[in-house]
């Protein structure tokens, strides 16, 4: 019998929950609404852990372990639920693709602190003006910026330090809003090894 087979028989382990368990988190039986909550909620919270400077090894242990398993899961549910509506299986391919974004980022060069003057830009505006901006830490390959615009996840972007008049491509990555004038936004540097002349 195939693993959905049994998880079909079982009931979400989530209190009062009577959908069928469609998936696994972190030992726990899930209906596939309680999962993606459960999922998406976790990937918030990695935010926070990924922004400190040094992250112990058991935390990183167990955060890889997680985003490998919210992957897998994710695959597993849209691969084997054939009738799964196409909006949904859509928000499981983003789940997914989060994730995976996040283990990259987990295994990357660590952070540091490190507050540079930058501006921030479309791509598709070219070279229109941009948003000054900060950068809150740095890595090899990316950045947490301080921005009060409002990106896309997903999104092409330049961005200039105004330090040494460098500029490089980007994609955001992850965002994080603070206030309706203050958000964080991650980013990874598409086209430079090392932007920041970090070194490591």
């Amino acid at each position: 019998m195939t693993q959905t087979r049994e998880m079909q028989k079982q009931v979400c382990g989530w209190q009062g929950c009577v959908n069928s368990a469609d998936a696994r988190l972190d030992g726990r039986s899930l209906c596939r609404n309680h999962f993606h909550r459960i999922a998406t909620a976790r990937l918030q919270d990695y935010h926070a852990v990924l922004e400190k400077d040094n992250i112990s090894a058991s935390e990183k242990t167990a955060m890889l372990g997680f985003l490998s398993e919210i992957v897998n899961e994710s695959t597993r549910v849209t691969a084997h639920e054939k009738s799964l509506p196409e909006a949904e299986r859509k928000q499981y391919f983003d789940l997914s693709r989060r994730a995976s974004e996040f283990f990259k980022r987990a295994q990357r060069s660590p952070r540091r602190r490190c507050e540079l003057p930058v501006v921030l830009g479309r791509e598709a505006e070219g070279g229109a003006r941009g948003e000054p901006a900060k950068t809150l830490n740095v890595s090899k390959r990316g950045a947490c910026v301080e921005t009060s615009k409002s990106w896309t996840i997903g999104e092409t972007v330049w961005i200039r330090r105004t330090d040494v008049l460098k500029q490089a491509r980007a994609v955001i990555v992850w965002l994080k809003v603070l206030s309706p004038s203050k958000n964080l936004t991650g980013l990874r540097i598409l086209d430079l090894e090392d932007f920041w002349g970090v070194g490591y």
